[in-house]
């Protein structure tokens, strides 16, 4: 599935733009649809795998599977991230000491919902400790629930975060910072992934009923008609989000399915200009290092303004506006593309010694 690579670069873009461009965004696209987008890939190829690995394999082999999973995704996942929250704790970054727990046994998403604000440096790490606690205990559901209970599982993630988000804003039982870094809502996206990764593999398997395949066969469609709803209701409020239950439920229901019929799209590869544009190496590229550069950009913005500070100089008044972010855009891509070549690539070839079959 290679155009999911650029569908992570525009994700990896949507939260960059956010975080060093305050406000900004298109349309009703935010930061936060980048992390969303993430979470909706994340559910939807781990789960293929997963179930290829399942039709694959014995119930005695699940258990190893489940195991090398972990491994897997430790190798991919723990050298950069451990390695940068200790760098940080090191030089005495306040936003890393002052909660260095909550980072390091991956908690930042409950850290900052119970805190109610941001919290500088470290507050992306709230996505990354959503991840790992929904994968706590869903390659154990997805390899050993029967398969005809899968499909009501997927479908029930992602209602009760859709839900839970809506009930609890909408009747003012929790704020909506609360709604948003409390892991019911993130799960939700990485539900519908998997969903949708479930129908596609029972409809190759030829097990799926007609109407799902001919679902996510109109998916595309069902986006793009998605896409122009919330962009109309954007023009219309002003870009304000519904207040009432309903309103936030249908609101969000309608925005994650518009985000997951971009990501199965791209899963089946999009054909045109739009699938040609897609497919163009750079931004290939920047997908595969997605992953350095949502962890690093804070700390590298922040860096790198110092070090002109230091000396005097200002990034804006030397390059303006648009020239600051491309310089800065170069710096990221450049320390990203160190970190990928000598140490993340090295780990990640670990996982040969580590397969599911």
């Amino acid at each position: 599935m290679p155009q999911l690579d650029s569908i992570r670069a525009v994700a990896v873009g949507l939260v960059v733009l956010l975080h060093w461009v305050p406000g900004q965004g298109v349309l009703w696209l935010r930061g936060s649809s980048g992390v969303h987008l993430f979470f909706v890939i994340s559910g939807f190829l781990i789960t293929s795998i997963l179930l290829t690995a399942r039709e694959k394999s014995t119930d005695q082999k699940r258990f190893q599977i489940v195991r090398r999973f972990y491994m897997r995704r430790a190798l991919r996942i723990f050298p950069l991230y451990y390695l940068l929250i200790l760098f940080a704790l090191f030089i005495g970054i306040e936003d890393v000491a002052d909660s260095f727990p909550w980072h390091f046994f991956y908690g930042t998403n409950f850290f900052i919902a119970f805190k109610g604000e941001y919290h500088g440096f470290v507050t992306h790490f709230w996505s990354l400790a959503a991840e790992e606690q929904f994968y706590l205990l869903w390659p154990t559901l997805v390899l050993f629930l029967p398969m005809a209970r899968l499909g009501g599982l997927f479908v029930g993630v992602v209602i009760f975060g859709i839900g839970f988000n809506a009930l609890g804003i909408g009747m003012g039982w929790f704020s909506s910072h609360f709604g948003y870094y409390f892991p019911a809502w993130s799960f939700s996206f990485m539900g519908m992934g998997a969903l949708f990764a479930f129908w596609r593999f029972q409809c190759v398997q030829g097990v799926g009923a007609p109407w799902k395949g001919l679902f996510l066969e109109k998916l595309p469609i069902l986006g793009l008609m998605g896409a122009l709803l919330l962009t109309l209701y954007y023009f219309q409020t002003g870009g304000e989000v519904p207040k009432s239950v309903w309103g936030i439920f249908i609101y969000n229901t309608l925005y994650m399915l518009t985000l997951a019929s971009v990501v199965v799209a791209a899963g089946k590869t999009i054909k045109g200009p739009v699938g040609a544009v897609l497919m163009f190496p750079p931004f290939r590229y920047i997908g595969r290092i997605s992953y350095g550069i949502y962890l690093l950009h804070p700390f590298v913005i922040t860096g790198v303004n110092l070090l002109f500070n230091h000396y005097g100089y200002s990034i804006m008044e030397i390059f303006g506006p648009i020239g600051r972010m491309l310089f800065l855009v170069s710096i990221l891509i450049l320390i990203t593309s160190l970190s990928w070549f000598a140490f993340e690539t090295p780990i990640n070839r670990l996982k040969r010694f580590v397969p599911y079959h």
